[in-house]
């Protein structure tokens, strides 16, 4: 097996010097950081990365807790913080959860293990429990899209502002003639957000407040569904109602498939937005008007605040909230 003595010796080098260079220490000229490379490529050399881990206390492999494999939101936030970790030489393991807080606790501590040497997490609760665990992590945690319940120095997060996206989104829709806008959530952290942004226009413009918010925990696979249940209650309770606004882009699909079924339209007997800008709500002969994350940038975000965690001790992450845009499509227009 090829050895850092073997290139040393066939570049007349130190192994010291060698070592630095392979490590991408700074102080190494671009000759001699060359010429390794060079004798690296000629002897073939791979380096023993579970050797240089226990040298290091760490490795150079970031672990991305994420809660739904299957959830193209979190995919295209893999691919920013992709970007920006290969930019910088190091390396990622993905690690679902399947949304369970337990199996959470039990990942950090196999990271721990793993020595990884950063931790993005993007738990659907907060409790007391994960609060500990997060703090006895002996490397960076990032939450990534995932907003701490309240103000903890500790953890630094990327995020949208989602309490900003969708109080524009009902004055948009107030903006339209619509008087009567009802909204669509679940309880959790981030639609409670959307709802405290909701609620504020509604307050703005002294409007009638129409909320339904579905059961804590509904699958994603559930919320085409849920929506459309929702839609069935709201429209049938309150025939008044000419706009809803949806947590999730999936809900609002359900909205659109019931005013189909009913041989209603949007947005000609009501106007629906959703939020995220998911693939589904442009595969229909509707477009639907939604309020999108740019999650690109929050992966990329996210990234830089990681590599700068572990390279500077000295630096004190800032945390992000991203603002949104609302998109405009045919799912909505001016009150009848």
């Amino acid at each position: 097996m090829v050895t850092i003595k073997d290139i040393a010796e066939m570049a007349h080098l130190s192994p010291s010097t060698v070592s630095r260079v392979l490590n991408h220490h700074p102080a190494i000229s671009e000759s001699t950081r060359k010429l390794v490379m060079e004798c690296v490529e000629k002897l073939q050399y791979t380096p023993n990365r579970n050797a240089q881990n226990l040298v290091r206390q760490s490795s150079r492999t970031i672990a991305f807790m994420i809660p739904d494999i299957a959830d193209t939101y979190f995919s295209s936030a893999a691919v920013g913080v992709e970007e920006i970790l290969h930019q910088n030489r190091y390396d990622i393991v993905y690690i679902n959860t399947n949304r369970e807080p337990a199996r959470v606790l039990g990942l950090l501590n196999q990271c721990r293990e793993y020595q990884y040497s950063g931790v993005f997490v993007t738990p659907d609760v907060w409790d007391d429990a994960l609060l500990a665990a997060i703090h006895a992590m002996p490397v960076p945690v990032i939450s990534l899209r995932r907003k701490p319940p309240y103000t903890i120095p500790e953890i630094p997060y990327v995020d949208s502002d989602h309490y900003t996206g969708a109080r524009e989104a009902t004055e948009y829709l107030f903006s339209l003639g619509h008087t009567e806008i009802a909204l669509i959530t679940a309880n959790t952290l981030i639609y409670n957000e959307r709802q405290r942004g909701y609620e504020e226009a509604i307050r703005n413009h002294r409007l009638k407040k129409h909320v339904s918010c579905l059961k804590t925990g509904v699958p994603s696979s559930m919320r085409f569904r849920a929506g459309y249940q929702a839609a069935e209650e709201l429209l049938e309770g309150e025939a008044s109602i000419s706009a809803i606004l949806a947590t999730d882009d999936r809900m609002a699909i359900g909205v659109l498939e019931y005013l189909a079924e009913t041989g209603r339209s949007a947005p000609q007997d009501v106007s629906v937005i959703g939020c995220d800008d998911r693939p589904e709500g442009q595969l229909y002969p509707f477009q639907l008007t939604t309020i999108r994350q740019d999650i690109l940038e929050i992966g990329k975000n996210s990234a830089q605040m990681m590599v700068r965690m572990i390279e500077d001790k000295e630096y004190q992450p800032v945390s992000l909230s991203l603002k949104p845009r609302l998109i405009v499509r045919n799912s909505t227009g001016p009150k009848k």
